[in-house]
């Protein structure tokens, strides 16, 4: 356990970091702040065993025996009428209980009356079942700051948090409810609405919504945002579509381009939508391979389509500091005046028996193609594994071609570094397999492999990496 010392310094964890004292009371495991009233009697901890955060090494947890307390954290943010400020967070009972309860709020203060957007949870699982709670809030008058907050209910059982993200959005006009922002892509057969109150129709949220449906091939529509990025930057998109009246069915795609030099892109399809209130929501993100001044954000309805209706578009960069719960530096605290705890936890900790570990490896034979000009190369994959990572502990393959390429990708949060590694010729490809051998990955992630030679057939594969499990490896269809 590392501890925080009075003079805002730590000892026997990561370097020192600055939070906000709140009350007298401090306690920090591994990097976060616990503050709680004056008096307060702190629980000893009991032992702990693995468990893992969501993402990164650390998650919070927080809970209350008074109305209306639990963990905060505020922003200074200035937000004007009509602006967006939208949250998740990942949520999850800490073990061994289940069925903590709550709610998530992000506030918008300073200024006006205080306007917030609320989620609520309830019967949460524990363990691996994380679950995601959204929220927005838009602004009636100028506010000058965000407080995100935690509120689990009176007595409920510790609630574990993670990947807290609030942004304002950089759509324009992402509710539909100002009329403008949007436009059909030029050169094209799209029809394109906002619809209202008069439409007889409900919006997802607010009063408005947009509807579009287009005869021609990359049809639709789209609005250009001025916006810098960097390498490596990421830019995350969400929004909720369904279909129009009583019609089933559209389909078409929702895409983020990163434009200014070569373009970067996300895209996230939809099929087979429902109508009413059977909204979806799409969701996907792009990250920066090279510097971009500027940002697309378009909707492709599938020539010929059900007419597509969307609401609550929302493209993003998260604001919340420390909202992983990885760095020092981050403000959050309990709600004074409350009988609340807080705590940031290592991933693989938890308090009670230990979740599944596999130390002997298990192998992972990747499926071996069949037909014509099939290269039916045999690729040996031995895995053990520890709640949601998983290392690979040897890799071999069978008879080869000569002139055999083996390409591999990795893709998801936990991947290691490098994670795309390819050779040429049986003997340089079985050296790459040899310095494959301790690398870790995720649950979640998914490895990639594809084989090609000369005279034969490309053959490719894909192997899933699972929380407490072996790996499932299958074939993907050329």
């Amino acid at each position: 356990m590392a501890v925080r010392a009075t003079d805002g310094t730590r000892s026997g964890g990561r370097g020192s970091a600055t939070w906000l004292a709140l009350t007298a009371g401090l306690l920090l495991t591994g990097l976060a702040l616990m503050a709680v009233s004056p008096g307060t009697a702190l629980a000893q901890t009991a032992p702990v065993y693995t468990q893992a955060a969501l993402s990164g090494n650390y998650y919070g947890a927080t809970s209350t025996t008074r109305n209306g307390g639990g963990a905060y954290e505020d922003v200074a943010m200035n937000t004007a009428p009509g602006q967006l400020v939208c949250a998740s967070a990942w949520v999850r009972t800490q073990y061994p209980a289940t069925g903590a309860s709550g709610s998530f709020v992000v506030w918008l203060i300073g200024g006006g009356a205080g306007e917030g957007g609320r989620a609520t949870y309830s019967g949460l699982g524990n363990l691996g079942n994380w679950s995601e709670l959204q929220t927005c809030t838009e602004a009636t008058v100028d506010h000058s700051a965000v407080r995100i907050q935690f509120y689990p209910s009176s007595g409920s059982p510790t609630v574990d948090m993670d990947d807290v993200d609030v942004h304002s959005s950089l759509a324009v006009d992402g509710g539909f409810e100002a009329g403008g922002g949007w436009a059909k892509y030029p050169g094209t057969n799209t029809n394109f609405s906002d619809y209202g109150p008069s439409s007889g129709a409900l919006a997802r949220s607010g009063s408005h919504f947009g509807a579009t449906n287009t005869n021609s091939p990359g049809g639709g529509i789209y609005q250009d945002v001025a916006m810098k990025t960097s390498p490596g930057q990421v830019v995350c998109g969400s929004a909720w579509v369904r279909t129009e009246g009583a019609a089933t069915g559209a389909s078409g795609s929702f895409v983020l381009w990163l434009t200014g030099g070569t373009s970067d892109q996300g895209k996230a399809a939809y099929s087979g939508l429902g109508n009413g209130s059977d909204w979806t929501e799409l969701h996907t993100c792009v990250e920066a391979t090279r510097s971009h001044t500027g940002l697309r954000i378009q909707f492709y309805p599938s020539s010929g389509s059900p007419t597509v209706e969307i609401d609550d578009v929302d493209v993003h960069v998260s604001l919340a500091p420390n909202g992983g719960f990885e760095y020092g530096s981050g403000p959050w605290g309990t709600y004074p005046n409350t009988n609340s705890s807080y705590d940031a936890y290592a991933t693989n900790q938890v308090t009670g028996p230990s979740p599944p570990i596999v130390t002997t490896p298990v192998p992972t034979p990747v499926p071996v193609p069949r037909g014509r000009h099939a290269l039916k190369v045999k690729l040996y994959l031995s895995w053990t594994w520890r709640d949601a990572i998983t290392r690979l502990d040897r890799a071999k393959a069978g008879s080869l071609p000569g002139r055999a390429r083996l390409a591999m990708q990795c893709r998801g949060r936990g991947c290691p570094r490098h994670s795309k590694m390819s050779a040429t010729g049986a003997r340089h490809v079985r050296r790459l397999l040899g310095r494959l051998r301790g690398r870790r990955y995720r649950a979640g992630d998914v490895l990639r492999v594809a084989v090609t030679a000369p005279g034969y057939g490309p053959e490719r594969a894909q192997v899933t990496f699972r929380y407490g499990r072996v790996p499932l490896a299958k074939l993907v269809p050329r």
